[in-house]
């Protein structure tokens, strides 16, 4: 009996041990994306998401390429092609492991340096172009460049031409000041901007090398950045890796993670490096990390929970889709709504918000002694069909579109109003409405909502394209009248094209 109890003991311990050991290898499984790499030519780059267990783990893990000459890959999971060939990349947590082949197609050879597509990203992401330094209006030190690269030929000839070309030497491409200043070499007010031998040196000494060609209208442009993640609940001192693609005209993809310039909206909540790395912060909330390449915007939500994240809220019943909306939020953040209000502090602040008055003495008090079990939607629907709800509406249309009797036209000014009043009873739709206003013809007798442009016909074209697209799209348009908007896709050809409307 004790030999087959020490046996059965012995087996059970093995068997407790393979387990161990199968649940200690299921929790340290890796997810690489992609799960296979294809680069058209060399020279080019290709950021790799690690994550385990729902963690981003790319800056953590560790890379080895298994043909160094057709693929390198540094610390954080960045590849770049070579030379023609396949080869794999060993991906390492502990103790997984995940092998992703990669091929760098043979018939691409080598990849031709492009103004447009390499070197101005390389301006913008490194600052030469922005509002305090090259790319203000005066530009700098005699040296003047589109802001934000919105002006690919007025850049090049900037920095080929101007100047006597004496800022690209194509006899001497490492002498060129374009380089020397962006390494400090050369005395430089901007600084030293760019490392020696840095993917950017290189590029921009490729690109050199190879006659500093013009771009061409075959040249592709980016028409849309795509982020990867898009969001992501991370929990203080979380790291996670972005990866930023640009889709081309040509129907071409490629991974411009490395030329893409970063920031975060709430530095506190979450923030991000130069090469698209988030480190989340101590304090709660939610940061939006901007991506911007060549006039194109892509964002990232981080979102940093107050406590664990909710799965349910069984004391909250959303009633309608912006309820949805609010709810999904507080299970991120979690977030637990507030309790409801007492009846008197109900009637307080509903009265307040749909008509901007108080309730009266009588109305609290028949609220307060009614026993209905959907008197606060009943409240809502009798303070909606009140006369004060359009009045009190009205005031708030009539300060958004900015109908004033300042203007000169004081019965055009009440007409307007008026028609915003009566409009708001009818439960138009918001479409229809704008339509009305827009699309306003004739005189403000028989159409009243033709004051909106009379307010802006000192400079009538500008003023109503901006208001159009901010009170209207929710866009603000005013930067791309001048210039690419720094902070949004919207550019100069979509001012005007909708300006043209007017």
């Amino acid at each position: 009996m004790p030999a087959i109890r020490f046996i059965t003991v012995a087996t059970f311990c093995q068997l407790l041990l393979l387990c161990c050991s199968a649940l200690a290898t299921a929790d340290e499984t890796l997810q690489v994306s992609p799960e296979r790499v294809v680069l058209n030519s060399s020279r080019e780059l290709f950021q790799l998401l690690v994550s385990s267990e729902g963690n981003d783990v790319t800056q953590q893990a560790s890379y080895q390429s298994s043909h160094p000459e057709i693929a390198t890959v540094d610390a954080r999971g960045s590849i770049t092609s070579q030379a023609a060939g396949e080869a794999k990349i060993t991906v390492t947590m502990g103790d997984a492991s995940v092998e992703v082949p990669l091929v760098v197609n043979a018939d691409s050879g080598t990849r031709q340096v492009n103004f447009r597509t390499d070197i101005q990203p390389l301006l913008s992401r490194h600052g030469c172009n922005s509002g305090g330094c090259h790319g203000k209006a005066s530009g700098q030190n005699g040296f003047k460049l589109s802001l934000f690269g919105f002006d690919t030929e007025f850049d090049y000839g900037a920095l080929v031409h101007e100047a006597r070309g004496r800022r690209i030497d194509l006899a001497a491409p490492e002498r060129s000041l374009l380089l020397t200043k962006s390494i400090g070499s050369v005395p430089h007010g901007g600084g030293k901007r760019i490392e020696t031998g840095s993917d950017a040196y290189e590029m921009m000494l490729a690109w050199i090398q190879n006659g500093a060609p013009r771009p061409t209208e075959e040249t592709p442009r980016v028409v849309e950045i795509q982020i990867e993640p898009a969001e992501r609940i991370l929990q203080p001192g979380a790291l996670q890796q972005l990866r930023v693609t640009a889709n081309y005209t040509d129907g071409t993809t490629r991974d411009v993670t490395r030329n893409t310039d970063y920031g975060s909206n709430v530095d506190v909540v979450a923030t991000v490096d130069e090469q698209g790395g988030v480190t989340a912060g101590e304090q709660s909330g939610e940061a939006t990390i901007m991506a911007r390449y060549m006039g194109q915007v892509a964002v990232f939500r981080a979102i940093r929970p107050h406590g664990a994240p909710l799965a349910e809220l069984p004391e909250f019943e959303p009633r309608n889709g912006i309820d949805r909306l609010a709810a999904e939020k507080w299970k991120k953040l979690g977030l637990r709504p507030s309790p409801p209000c007492d009846d008197a502090t109900f009637i307080r602040r509903v009265t307040l918000d749909l008509t901007g008055r108080l309730p009266t003495v009588d109305e609290v008090r028949a609220f307060l002694a009614d026993e209905s079990p959907d008197k606060r939607s009943q409240l809502v629907d009798r303070l909606l069909d009140s006369p004060d709800y359009p009045a009190y509406f009205a005031l708030k249309w009539s300060a958004i579109l900015r109908n004033s009797r300042l203007a000169g036209a004081d019965q055009a000014a009440y007409a307007f109003h008026n028609w915003i009043r009566d409009n708001i009873p009818r439960n138009r739709l918001y479409d229809k409405f704008v339509r009305g206003i827009v699309a306003a013809s004739e005189k403000w007798q028989n159409a009243p909502a033709i004051n909106w442009y009379w307010q802006s016909r000192d400079d009538q074209l500008h003023t109503v394209t901006a208001d159009t697209a901010q009170l209207f799209l929710g866009i603000r348009l005013q930067c791309a009248r001048c210039h690419h908007h720094p902070y949004e896709r919207w550019g100069q050809e979509d001012y005007y094209g909708l300006a043209g409307f007017y």
